[in-house]
């Protein structure tokens, strides 16, 4: 935990002038900061608003075609928003001039943040609404029916899905990519800017710093309720699957009502992908991304292979060591949720500057390829962490206490029995950790060494100088490289289940 810190707490105690930051509270600054947490409160509460209410739905109802609909909500949340603002923006054309407003500036924006943040609220309702105790659900349905069900539901779902969508909110103000394209610029385009054009990293250092603090009045209570309340709650329950089904006309109603208003929302940005395409020359673009694409991808991979594979086995190793114990469970939860509602910028530019202080015996670390891969286990830590936290509390105590009354060795114990009960849940860590490193782009653009880029990187550099169209063929290839892991993956996983 003190090494994924490490880098922040760096840039925090090696920002000493965000003084004059401070005394600079006007102008420009305010502007930034207010259209800044403008767009944090639009999309948290739209995607709140939003996806709260069918994820629980969702998690009370099965229908047909129900794995092909989590599949399209999945691939928004493994992409960077750059290409889902490059999407948003080709939609333009296609309607009249007096509405093109809707899909530029704040708005654009917004909707840009929508379409990543309504799936990790839906999921989030989605996977707790399916955790809610059976005698639970039957005695609810018992003595009110399926409304007194859906707010039974809806309520326990309530602060998981509250941390989502302001995690949501959090990962929309982060990313420089829609400011950029949308024209929406809040403090992630003015950490870059000082970064990357005015090569200060000392200025950018003191906004990201200011920035985290403005946010931690907000960030730490929600952290430690979200905290207490998932360590009650969601770790530790002995639950039995239910099936409820919904009767009647209208909740049914209600599902597919909230079902096909998140679909036209993601079918936006799928037209703004297809649109550029309707030409001859596509079949030249797609040979372009692909040229794009092989010179990237090794890089790509072995940033995402060292990020996952350390952040895997870190998560592994801190859920062994913290066991059973309310204290340690509840310590380690609360800074995953810390740490990941931290501005990435602030991590990267601690990293970096611990890197340019370090000896030369460091090199292989901090100052070559496997740098960014580093720096990216450490600030994805949180996820493997609460996968892994989530499968423990699944293996039964009587199961603890047979190994210790037997005299069974901790090694084979774990070898045995542990490692293969937190197997899918590292694995499922382990590529979702790889897939957000592919698609970050701010930190990338920080701790990226010379003459070295990953596809993202590429396509975030070509973004005003191509054409829409080779836009289009970029990141249509980069969704068909994020999608094919998860498809075998699912195959497999239903094989396992089968046999």
């Amino acid at each position: 935990m003190g090494l994924a810190l490490l880098p922040t707490i760096h840039s925090i105690f090696s920002t000493t002038n965000v003084g004059p930051l401070l005394d600079s509270f006007h102008g420009p600054l305010v502007a930034v900061l207010k259209r800044t947490f403008l767009l944090l409160g639009t999309v948290s509460v739209g995607a709140l608003v939003l996806g709260w209410p069918l994820g629980t739905l969702m998690g009370l109802a099965q229908f047909p075609g129900q794995r092909l609909f989590f599949a399209a909500l999945a691939v928004p949340m493994f992409t960077p928003s750059s290409l889902w603002a490059i999407a948003i923006s080709s939609v333009r054309p296609l309607v009249a001039y007096r509405h093109q407003w809707w899909f530029d500036g704040f708005c654009g924006a917004v909707l840009t943040g929508l379409v990543q943040a309504l799936p990790l609220v839906y999921f989030a309702s989605y996977f707790l609404s399916r955790t809610v105790p059976g005698s639970r659900i039957d005695a609810t349905l018992l003595a009110a029916g399926w409304r007194g069900l859906l707010w039974v539901c809806a309520r326990f779902c309530l602060p998981a899905a509250l941390a989502a969508a302001v995690l949501g909110g959090l990962l929309a103000i982060a990313d420089p990519g829609p400011a950029q394209i949308m024209g929406y610029h809040g403090m992630a385009s003015e950490i870059l800017i000082s970064f990357s054009a005015r090569y200060n990293a000392a200025l950018a250092a003191q906004k990201a710093v200011l920035m985290a603090l403005l946010l931690l009045p907000l960030l730490f209570p929600l952290a430690w309720m979200t905290a207490a309340w998932s360590e009650t709650h969601l770790l530790g329950r002995d639950t039995r699957r239910a099936c409820p089904k919904l009767f009647g006309i209208f909740p049914w109603a209600v599902l597919f009502a909230w079902g096909a208003l998140l679909m036209v929302l993601l079918a936006l940005p799928i037209a703004g992908f297809l649109r550029p395409l309707k030409s001859s020359q596509t079949p030249q673009s797609f040979h372009f991304a692909w040229a794009v694409f092989k010179a990237s991808v090794p890089t790509t991979i072995r940033y995402c292979l060292t990020a996952a594979t350390l952040a895997s086995l870190l998560g592994l190793f801190l859920t062994l060591i913290t066991g059973r114990k309310h204290q340690g469970r509840f310590l380690l939860l609360l800074f995953c949720f810390v740490f990941l509602s931290a501005p990435a910028s602030l991590h990267a530019l601690g990293f970096a500057g611990i890197a340019s202080q370090l000896p030369d015996c460091f090199d292989f670390l901090t100052r070559r390829g496997n740098a960014p891969g580093i720096a990216f286990a450490l600030r994805w830590l949180p996820i493997p962490t609460l996968f892994c936290l989530r499968a423990w509390s699944l293996v039964p105590e009587t199961s603890h206490d047979s190994a210790v009354l037997h005299g069974v060795p901790a090694v084979q114990y774990h070898w045995k029995v542990t490692l293969p009960q937190l197997l899918p849940f590292l694995i499922c860590a382990f590529l979702l950790v790889a897939l957000q490193t592919a698609a970050d782009v701010s930190s990338t653009l920080i701790l990226l060494p010379p003459g070295a880029s990953t596809f993202t990187t590429r396509i975030f550099g070509v973004i005003d100088s191509t054409t829409d169209r080779t836009l289009s063929a970029l990141c249509l290839l980069y969704i068909g490289a994020g999608v094919a892991p998860l498809g075998v993956m699912s195959i497999l996983s239903g094989l396992r289940r089968r046999f």
